[in-house]
């Protein structure tokens, strides 16, 4: 058994984002799904009815992915994006269909779209999910894009990386109290801890995505291993549920 120290960084993240992934060849799609990080658990399902059932249990996942042309002829494969498109990222990995396609899927609500045919493709596919599924993470509600104060301070905190609260309200044009009132009444959730969030997953993704140049030694690390241990039910709940969650209060 591996030690403490032997232990890869951000291992306690292992499997906390949770993708679905609808597609008619799972063989490839569980290939395909090798190629993500160990922050992510992937499900792969071949039909509609069995990732409809997914979807409706109380676990959420944080992003789908599915191929079109996969999903039947005409209006029948918009009926997926029609129906979940508001409630969670959908990313549309297309193996075929016409620019028409492109412009529907778009239409009907999904999130991104990405040719299987393009160049680094995968690469996109696995940048997608990491943006798209920190976003549905940090804001449960961002898909239905009412643009109100918590989608302009959902914004505001992956254009901006603010460090504190405080700049992160000044950002908004908001004081501490609102921005603190909005994600509380909004969503249940405690402004910090939201902050850390976003902060701790970016780090992971930089991890991840250069592990030979991250230095795990650093007092960032340091800090996103013990903030995130002192409050992991709380942090864990949010990301497992996503919705009017109790967050503890911490002083600031």
């Amino acid at each position: 058994m591996n030690t403490e120290s032997e232990r890869i960084p951000f291992h306690f993240l292992s499997g906390l984002l949770r993708v679905l992934i609808i597609d008619t060849d799972a063989d490839a799609a569980r290939t395909r799904a090798r190629s993500f990080p160990s922050l992510f658990y992937t499900e792969v399902v071949s039909s509609l009815r069995r990732a409809d059932e997914l979807l409706c249990c109380s676990t959420r996942f944080h992003v789908c992915i599915h191929d079109v042309p996969a999903l039947g002829p005409d209006a029948a494969r918009w009926f997926f994006l029609c129906k979940y498109g508001l409630l969670l990222p959908c990313i549309v990995f297309s193996s075929g269909g016409s620019a028409r396609d492109g412009f529907d899927a778009y239409r009907y609500g999904a999130s991104d779209l990405i040719a299987q045919s393009e160049k680094n493709a995968l690469i996109h596919l696995v940048k997608s999910v990491s943006l798209w599924s920190l976003k549905g993470v940090i804001n449960p509600l961002y898909c239905q894009r009412t643009n109100d104060v918590l989608d302009k301070a959902t914004d505001a905190l992956f254009c901006g990386s603010p460090n504190q609260v405080t700049q992160w309200a000044l950002d908004l044009g908001l004081s501490d109290r609102e921005i603190r009132y909005t994600w509380r009444t909004k969503v249940g959730a405690n402004a910090k801890i939201i902050l850390f969030m976003y902060q701790l997953f970016s780090q992971a993704f930089k991890y991840y995505s250069d592990p030979h140049n991250y230095d795990v030694r650093s007092d960032v690390y340091r800090h996103c291993e013990e903030y995130y241990h002192m409050h992991r039910s709380v942090i864990n709940d949010y990301i497992a549920f996503g919705h009017v969650v109790r967050m503890n209060p911490t002083p600031f």
